[in-house]
């Protein structure tokens, strides 16, 4: 029986090293990490293993050992929020055994907000930490790192990922989504797709409980129907909920800080 096996060839010396020296923050300095229990975060092995196998990751990462160095080369670097590089990852049905139940993905280069996004799950995070990214004056991107690593680690309950994301469902700062095709969404959109989806841009999040599910959406539709919007009425991109294009006007947050429905 022939295997799915990612770990092969040049990807399998690459990642004899693990993370290619890639580590965690020193505790006694910065504080515990933020608890989370996954070992690849949740993520689609063939983007796991490729993000550790990336030579930018390797060796453009490394030397960054604390959040502040960290923050100043995601400003630098990251420019979109797909997983894949557009044009490099294709997902096509295979002929043969299982082909009609799944799609084979074929190798793609990561973007740099992934590669980002798996550094800082190497550096264990602390809470105050991740509460200073989702909050960051910086960069919105900083905000999406945030924001993916939450819905990627955290605890997938009211107390953990509901919690943490539900207080900017309706954030409109914009962050371009794709750069080629030069998509961009609010903020608010993107996090409500983290909260509703599990299909993103070519890979998946880890699936709530129906019970969290149901949860979810019923409080994205009690916060809209207090906010004065019909059922089903679309929040962003105007009337007919359209994406907008990098250059269309938007309206920026830069106010004041937002409490997190949550007990410290």
């Amino acid at each position: 029986m022939v295997r799915n096996n990612y770990k092969s060839g040049r990807v399998a010396t690459l990642m004899e090293g693990g993370y290619g020296g890639n580590e965690a923050q020193d505790p006694t300095i910065v504080g515990e990490p933020y608890k989370v229990e996954e070992t690849n975060m949740n993520m689609n092995m063939l983007l796991f293993n490729n993000i550790r196998a990336d030579m930018y990751f390797r060796e453009e990462l490394p030397h960054i050992k604390t959040l502040e160095a960290f923050c100043e080369k995601t400003v630098k670097e990251v420019r979109e929020c797909t997983p894949w590089i557009s044009g490099t990852h294709t997902v096509t049905r295979k002929k043969g055994m299982c082909s009609g139940t799944r799609g084979v993905g074929t190798q793609g280069r990561p973007t740099r907000m992934w590669l980002h996004l798996v550094k800082l799950y190497t550096m264990k995070p602390t809470e105050r930490q991740l509460e200073m990214l989702v909050e960051s004056k910086q960069s919105p991107y900083l905000r999406v790192l945030g924001f993916l690593y939450i819905r990627y680690c955290a605890p997938r309950t009211q107390e953990g990922v509901w919690a943490w994301l539900s207080p900017y469902i309706d954030e409109t700062e914009e962050v371009i989504i794709e750069r080629i095709s030069k998509l961009s969404w609010p903020l608010g959109k993107l996090v409500r797709s983290l909260l509703t989806e599990t299909k993103y841009f070519d890979t998946h999040f880890p699936r709530f409980s129906v019970k969290m599910q149901r949860m979810v959406n019923e409080g994205i539709k009690k916060w809209d129907l207090s906010q004065g919007r019909k059922d089903g009425e679309e929040p962003f991109g105007g009337a007919d909920g359209r994406d907008r294009k990098e250059g269309d006007s938007a309206d920026r947050r830069y106010g004041g800080e937002r409490e997190r429905g949550r007990s410290d």
